[in-house]
Formats: structure tokens, sequence, C-alpha cells
């Protein structure tokens, strides 16, 4: 968690917002923690917050947002079959949405 200093300004679309103490973290699960301490809010992606079971309250943007996933390798061509198994898969379960 690192601290973003005082009177920092979040300017978004169609939204500002002046924010008098602002921190961010890489992992979302700490932010949630700070969310249900009373510590603030949070902008994460629902991948992290389905699996989240402590008190919180989930409010969506409008318009909705998305977010694009990627998988990285060297070559899809060299790769295991367990690998091209588990690309397979991702795929179905990202696309069924």
């Amino acid at each position: 968690c690192r601290k973003m200093g005082k009177n920092w300004d979040f300017q978004s679309r169609s939204a500002y917002t002046n924010i008098e103490d602002a921190y961010t973290t890489l992992d979302g699960f700490s932010t949630y923690y700070m969310v249900a301490e009373g510590i603030g809010i949070s902008f994460n992606q629902r991948l992290i917050s389905k699996d989240w079971n402590k008190k919180i309250a989930e409010v969506p943007l409008e318009p909705r947002q998305y977010i694009t996933l990627g998988i990285a390798l060297p070559s899809l061509n060299l790769a295991s079959p367990a690998t091209k198994k588990f690309i397979d898969c991702a795929k179905k379960i990202a696309f069924r949405h």
C-alpha cells in the first residue's frame, strides 16, 4: 500500500472529486480489506469481487466498464499440451459470460 498524498485530485470522464488522502496498491484483496475497515472506497474488477465475502457494498459503474484479459507465453506453437488445454478452457470460461 502506498500513500498518494494530501489533496490528490481524481478526475474521470465526467466526475471530479477532491480526495484528502489517497492510497494505492496492486493487490485487489488489500483494497477490499481497507474498504471493509472503513478506510475508503475502491475501484476493482468483478473477477476479484465475486469471491469476496466480507461486508462491503458493490455499486456498478454506469456506463458499464470492461477489462481485457490476456495470456502471455513465448510461443503458442511451442506451448505444452497442458498449456494449450488451459488456454482453451480459459477462452470457454471467458466467452460464456
